[in-house]
């Protein structure tokens, strides 16, 4: 999943115009930060589920929202427009533009892509809306077909662990009976 998400990021990031961007991946009814990316400081990371609380580098109130209503937010000019402009992330970042798009596939919430620009207003036009949301419907499927990959590696290991234990239990029992049955033969013949 590490290289899909990789390849994700980048082209979301390049085709939105967003400076930052970060997925954040619902798990077992948890948010969890797994990639961002910060085009202005070129760094990129694929992480190993950071919980969104443990974060100070996303504004939490827009993605409790995205994650609960389960709906797209733009915001033009975030420092100026919609309920969260007190959020403290608000009067620490000062942002421009925010995207926030939550992953759904077959009615199944994935998670969220959140996306920010510090530059302009303005900066995700309806054009490249449109594009995103192309893109998403692939995404969400890619990811659910990754994740399910990721469950099945994960419960083959699994099996192949309980696999060996049980050989291993199995080997152990097999020489206990068979000095016990050597045992109770010495003791036959005596």
């Amino acid at each position: 999943m590490t290289k899909l998400l990789d390849n994700m990021m980048k082209i979301v990031v390049e085709n939105a115009g967003a400076q930052t961007g970060v997925f954040i991946l619902e798990k077992q009814g948890k948010l969890f930060i797994e990639a961002s990316v910060d085009v202005g400081n070129d760094k990129y990371f694929v992480r190993n589920s950071i919980p969104i609380e443990s974060s100070h580098t996303l504004p939490l109130s827009i993605i409790n929202y995205a994650a609960r209503t389960r709906k797209i937010l733009l915001l033009r000019d975030a420092s100026t427009e919609g309920i969260f402009t007190n959020d403290v992330y608000f009067k620490t970042k000062q942002p421009y533009s925010i995207f926030c798009i939550p992953i759904v596939n077959q009615g199944k919430f994935i998670g969220l892509l959140y996306l920010e620009n510090n530059l302009i207003k303005d900066a995700f036009t309806p054009e490249r809306l449109e594009i995103l949301k192309i893109l998403f419907s692939q995404i969400a499927i890619s990811l659910d077909n990754a994740l399910l990959l990721d469950n099945l590696t994960i419960a083959k290991t699994e099996l192949e662990n309980y696999s060996r234990t049980l050989e291993l239990k199995v080997e152990e029992r097999t020489q206990e009976l068979t000095k016990a049955k050597e045992a109770a033969d010495v003791a036959n013949q005596s």
